[in-house]
């Protein structure tokens, strides 16, 4: 596969990923206003469209 190619699917990739967790954060005042939720049930379905790290991140400065 070529470097273009490459740096291609993973800008597209990237782009893709951005929508969806910038999609969830984005609806909850719409599911405030429009569908009667609370913040906190609204708020419910942000955690599923975040990814979460297979390995909890490392402290600053530790792998200095």
């Amino acid at each position: 596969m070529s470097r273009k190619k490459t740096i291609t699917l993973l800008s597209v990739g990237h782009a893709c990923v951005e929508v969806h967790q910038g999609s969830g954060a984005a609806l909850v005042p719409l599911f405030v206003a429009e569908h009667a939720y609370g913040y906190a049930g609204a708020s419910g379905v942000v955690p599923p469209t975040t990814p979460s790290p297979r390995r909890p991140p490392e402290p600053v400065g530790a792998t200095g």
